[in-house]
């Protein structure tokens, strides 16, 4: 798996190298993480989001975590990926 210049994306690769099909690219200022192509976690400001559904996700509501959001023309966008 290549290594990227950012450090804590490296450390969350390190920590994921014992699953096959690992990968990465850019994402609009931060990293996509990837299993097999698809999209398992969002790394942006040295956060790790991972991606949920209807399943897990009361799990992290339930430890206080939050999900990814951005502004975009003036209104809080928040997407299924949580910290």
């Amino acid at each position: 798996m290549r290594q990227s210049e950012n450090e804590f994306l490296n450390y969350i690769l390190e920590c994921l190298e014992e699953m096959d099909g690992i990968s990465w690219g850019r994402m609009f200022g931060g990293y996509v993480v990837r299993r097999y192509n698809l999209p398992i976690g969002l790394v942006f400001d040295d956060e790790l989001y991972f991606k949920v559904n209807d399943r897990n996700l009361a799990d992290y509501q339930s430890l206080g975590s939050q999900p990814f959001s951005y502004e975009k023309k003036g209104k809080t966008i928040s997407i299924s990926n949580w910290r």
